[in-house]
């Protein structure tokens, strides 16, 4: 797949919809961008901690909230 991207005069670059779909990109999100040999890079989506909750088989209680744990408890730990 090839595809031509736009960068907007404040730097912004436009991900189409095929594309975000291809890279499994998330909104909002991040996207890791490496750069390799020749002017070529590689680029990958980056999960949040968020993306983990729940894949535990131990079983919070239905009105924790992780977010708000995490902020109360890890300040720029």
């Amino acid at each position: 797949m090839n595809m031509i991207l736009s960068i907007s005069s404040r730097g912004l670059v436009y991900f189409p919809d095929k594309l975000q779909k291809k890279l499994k990109l998330k909104k909002p999100g991040k996207l890791e961008i490496t750069f390799l040999k020749n002017s070529k890079v590689e680029l990958k989506p980056v999960k949040d901690i968020l993306d983990f909750v729940g894949k535990s088989k131990i079983k919070a209680p239905d009105d924790f909230d992780f977010r708000k744990y995490l902020e109360e408890n890890y300040e720029g730990r």
